[in-house]
């Protein structure tokens, strides 16, 4: 593949396959489900470390359920809660900075990222961040500082809740993990409740983009693709800002359409023997991922 300006090209292979491409085919078939790509989570430890939005960082965060909260006036409280009990439930596809009404979300934690820490022009600090998902799409969720570490208390994995009160802001193109163009980013008034319902279809669904379009995709889209893998070349390690790594190279195709593919942590440990001849899908893909 080869770049040009902004763009990556995929290539029609030759006729002939290369004799160690075939040797390492198999029969193999399956269908592999990759729901979060870990190339985004590694970005996202960059974010935390790169970050220069001083309303993120500098922010002092309270505890993030009503029950722990002291209310100064006890009308006021009432007040408050009536008000998070009003807030009208809306879909995360829904989310955007124009909202100018008190709405809540129904939500379940898909994915927990390891805790960071931080460090910038303008403070230090520590970062935690899942992804959401209900019915119409998911949505990563940040927390700072101390709302870090209250927040990684109260949210579980696969567990659902009931969450008000959160700052919308522009995700970043470079570092963000889903193809929400919004982030929700936890305020000193959160408040974060578990609830038993399970707001969204587990069935994942998926919207696939050919090998063929992803040249003209700009770099930081994220996309659902499904190919053939021609060559797995393993699975390697190492080391950045003291966490370690997992890196797992491929090689597909569809439809005569070639392509590498960069797969990450807990992506690339997902099939623990070799994936050569496997038939793979995989949702939320950054373009910077293939070469």
């Amino acid at each position: 593949m080869k770049r040009k300006s902004s763009k990556r090209r995929c290539t029609r292979p030759n006729h002939t396959t290369n004799n160690d491409i075939n040797a390492s085919n198999t029969e193999i078939q399956a269908n592999v489900l990759q729901n979060e790509p870990a190339i985004v989570r590694k970005e996202s430890y960059e974010q935390a470390e790169n970050r220069t939005q001083t309303s993120a960082t500098n922010i002092a965060f309270s505890n993030t359920t009503s029950s722990t909260q002291t209310p100064t006036n006890t009308n006021e409280s009432n007040q408050t809660l009536q008000t998070y009990q009003n807030a009208m439930l809306i879909n995360i596809n829904e989310i955007n900075t124009d909202l100018n009404f008190i709405w809540k979300i129904h939500a379940t934690v898909t994915s927990v990222y390891p805790k960071r820490n931080y460090t910038n022009s303008h403070s230090v600090g520590e970062i935690s961040c899942w992804d959401l998902k209900d019915n119409s799409g998911s949505i990563t969720l940040a927390a700072f500082n101390l709302n870090s570490h209250i927040m990684s208390d109260l949210l579980q994995m696969n567990q659902t809740y009931e969450f008000s009160n959160l700052s919308v802001r522009l995700a970043s193109d470079s570092f963000k993990t889903l193809a929400h163009s919004y982030q929700l980013v936890c305020t000193n008034t959160t408040v974060a409740t578990q609830i038993t319902s399970t707001p969204y279809d587990e069935t994942p669904t998926f919207n696939f983009v050919h090998l063929i379009q992803i040249p003209d995709l700009p770099l930081n889209s994220i996309i659902d693709v499904q190919a053939n893998v021609v060559r797995d070349f393993g699975i390697s390690t190492g080391v950045r800002n003291v966490s370690v790594w997992t890196r797992r190279y491929l090689h597909i195709t569809q439809d005569g359409i070639q392509t590498g593919l960069t797969l990450w942590n807990d992506q690339a440990r997902l099939i623990d023997h070799n994936m050569t001849g496997l038939q793979i899908k995989l949702k939320n893909v950054k373009i910077s991922s293939f070469d």
